[in-house]
């Protein structure tokens, strides 16, 4: 992936770059026609595209092999192209297929999910701080029909989708890595996918890392609190000449403690096994050290 493309402009470029079957092919650039509109008379379109300029020539070329118009402009602006197109009745053709699009299986999902990505849809590079794939629509008669069609598309691939209006707009979001994994996947946008994929493992695996390290260093800190403690009241023991009357067992372990400060309760029940041929638990080891402390509070 080149990492001076935006990750939306990437799968985009996917998208548009995808072997599509003739039907697919027909479906996928009627529908992104009609969702780009921005003005759609009689005769002509004017639609706002946000697409990198790779895109945008094979978006010309599949433009002229589909709908074949009297006149196509793509002008490009410093943020986005406008696309200018002529066609006797566009309005009537483009709106009359919209309205009869069914969908009763992924495979009519598609080539419309995918035109609806192109229209309005955008997604969060993986290596960013959150996984984020949106689609925003307007709250006008075309956005009821995306409204349908996309409540349609995400109970046939089983995602749960968020959704929120502001203003006039409405947006439909997903946040969960897996769900935008099978969205990359439907629309056929396989090298995103790949790189999603590898990213956002190399995140989990830093993120467990991290936790990693958290747990080991809370327990290092734990160890050591405890092991000062224990210390102490086996030092004091035996300078108030109290240690004698400890069970041998646990002036073993003392003894042990005392020779070994750094180390953890398991680490202790292992030498004490090997030492002392014993065969008791770490368990075992913690309620001993816990008498000692106890037999020490006792006798003061």
């Amino acid at each position: 992936m080149n990492i001076k493309t935006s990750f939306t402009d990437f799968v985009k470029y996917e998208i548009l770059n995808f072997s599509w079957k003739e039907d697919d092919k027909k479906n996928l650039i009627i529908s992104f026609l009609y969702f780009s509109k921005k003005n759609l008379t009689d005769d002509k379109l004017l639609a706002k595209i946000y697409l990198s300029k790779n895109s945008k020539d094979n978006l010309e070329k599949l433009i002229k092999e589909i709908i074949n118009p009297d006149k196509l402009n793509i002008i490009n602006t410093k943020n986005f192209f406008i696309l200018d197109i002529e066609l006797k009745n566009i309005k009537s053709k483009l709106t009359n297929f919209v309205n009869k699009i069914k969908l009763k299986n992924i495979n009519d999902i598609k080539p419309i999910l995918s035109a609806i990505f192109l229209a309005k849809g955008t997604i969060t590079s993986p290596t960013s701080k959150f996984y984020h794939f949106e689609l925003s629509f307007k709250d006008e008669f075309e956005g009821e029909i995306i409204f349908k069609l996309l409540k349609k598309i995400f109970k046939i691939l089983n995602i749960n989708f968020l959704l929120y209006k502001k203003e006039d707009k409405y947006h439909f979001y997903v946040k969960k890595a897996t769900y935008i994994s099978d969205l990359l996947k439907v629309m056929n946008a396989s090298s995103s996918l790949l790189y999603f994929e590898d990213q956002r493992i190399a995140r989990d695996f830093i993120s467990i890392t991290k936790k990693t390290e958290s747990v080991e260093k809370y327990n290092k800190i734990k160890t050591h609190t405890a092991s000062e403690k224990q210390i102490k009241a086996i030092k004091k023991l035996k300078k108030e000449n109290k240690f004698s009357r400890l069970p041998m067992n646990l002036k073993n372990l003392a003894n042990l403690r005392l020779e070994n400060p750094g180390d953890s309760l398991s680490d202790l029940n292992y030498k004490y096994n090997l030492i002392y041929k014993a065969n008791i638990s770490r368990s075992t080891i913690d309620s001993w050290m816990k008498k000692i402390i106890l037999f020490l509070n006792i006798n003061e």
